[in-house]
């Protein structure tokens, strides 16, 4: 029986370790689907609008898998996906091999129907949807779907204690049982968004990537490997515990940057906190020597060179701040 498994953003990039990630979740994908799947992907196939060669040959290469396995692939327009100087989107390489969305559209597979809004460039989304020509158009797509897919911040995203989204109330007023799953938002933390399948920024760092399976009435969230982790890890941590090709280190307590660099040669480093040498009480106590060798200098001067209490006042409250 045929399943649908609808995927997160992937922002394949040519920089590792996410580019070693997204390899690995595609290849966990490809052995985890089975013949007449349908693979819904919800926008923001690679990271940049312009792909980089390498960065296209390897999700190409992943679909021709696909299809030769006979799994079906929806690809969703993402924001990330849209080239403004170009006017085109990074995804039509594909547009011969898989389904690719540009437009809201109806989808319906033996598993369940949807009601798919992509990323729509140059639109005022807000407008957009409470538009009588959007209920017009769209009403029937939204009544017969059991699912509500789109690529954008909703009302329930929140942005400097603000929320910051794209009301989509009118979805459930035309359809009150409609289930949202929403791509673009990185954390699965929001309820109605799956978020990505490896960890893309240290913001996602303390999720569980998910995908999820719609298999007629049942479905499921299905936790994936850790394709990629942060870890903050001291200085002196065994190599023996890390992973070149997973993890993202934050090294507390280095003695120097030199050093951490031939230790962790090949490891992927995202910043360094070097120990601190000195502690607050010993600079505390250095300023103090330095203020008390000033001021006998400064007295002995006072007194051999006779001067004036009036400039020696100034000279204290001016330069020296000795009191």
């Amino acid at each position: 029986m045929s399943r649908d498994i609808v995927v997160g953003d992937l922002h394949i990039r040519k920089e590792e370790p996410f580019f070693r990630a997204a390899k690995s979740f595609l290849g966990w994908l490809l052995e985890y689907s089975k013949p007449e799947d349908n693979i819904i992907f919800l926008g923001d196939t690679f990271h940049t609008s312009k792909p980089f060669p390498v960065e296209n040959r390897l999700f190409l290469n992943y679909v021709l898998l696909f299809i030769n396995k006979g799994v079906n692939i929806i690809i969703v327009a993402g924001n990330h996906d849209w080239n403004d100087n170009q006017e085109s989107h990074s995804i039509n390489i594909l547009d011969e091999l898989v389904s690719t969305i540009y437009e809201p559209e109806f989808l319906e597979t033996k598993n369940h129907s949807y009601f798919i809004l992509p990323h729509l460039p140059g639109v005022d989304i807000e407008k957009f949807i409470n538009s009588e020509k959007f209920i017009e158009d769209y009403k029937d797509f939204i009544t017969k779907s059991k699912a509500f897919l789109y690529h954008y911040n909703d009302e329930t995203v929140m942005f400097n204690t603000k929320f910051s989204g794209v009301d989509f109330s009118i979805v459930e007023k035309i359809n009150p049982n409609i289930e949202r799953i929403g791509g673009h938002v990185h954390l699965n933390s929001y309820p109605n968004y799956l978020g990505t399948p490896y960890h893309t920024t240290i913001d996602e760092a303390n999720q569980k990537s998910k995908v999820y399976v719609i298999e007629k009435e049942v479905k499921s969230k299905i936790e994936l490997p850790d394709f990629i982790l942060y870890k903050e890890i001291e200085y002196n941590t065994s190599l023996d515990d890390l992973d070149k090709s997973r993890d993202i280190l934050t090294i507390k307590n280095a003695p120097s940057t030199d050093l951490v660099n031939k230790k962790f040669k090949g490891f992927n480093i995202r910043s360094i906190e070097l120990e601190n040498l000195v502690n607050i009480d010993e600079i505390a106590s250095a300023e103090d020597t330095i203020k008390s060798d000033i001021g006998s200098i400064f007295l002995s001067f006072v007194e051999e060179k006779k001067v004036d209490s009036s400039v020696e006042k100034y000279i204290k409250d001016k330069l020296f701040n000795l009191g």
